[in-house]
């Protein structure tokens, strides 16, 4: 990122790292309005791809929410963790 100010105008949270999807689109939401602000054009870049960064986490996190409730919902959450095997997901 710029040397600029860039990361002193943001407030990150050094925190855990949010799990809600909604948290991670409003993070994106503020980077692409840092990057409107921008003053410079590698500024912008960077503020937009931290908002991609952001929105794809955000993607993520819905994707394994998703994946959480079917699992709980055929019973696959209460099986204890020694007896859990790796599954091999295929790319789509």
């Amino acid at each position: 990122m710029a040397e600029s100010g860039v990361s002193s105008r943001l407030e990150w949270r050094m925190e855990a790292m949010p799990g809600d999807p909604r948290e991670c689109r409003q993070q994106a939401q503020e980077c692409l309005r840092l990057a409107q602000e921008a003053t410079s054009d590698l500024e912008r870049q960077d503020y937009a791809a931290l908002a991609e960064t952001w929105t794809q986490l955000a993607d993520m996190f819905e994707s394994d929410n998703a994946l959480a409730q079917c699992l709980s919902a055929v019973g696959l959450n209460d099986v204890p963790l020694e007896a859990r095997r790796p599954i091999r997901l295929r790319a789509a």
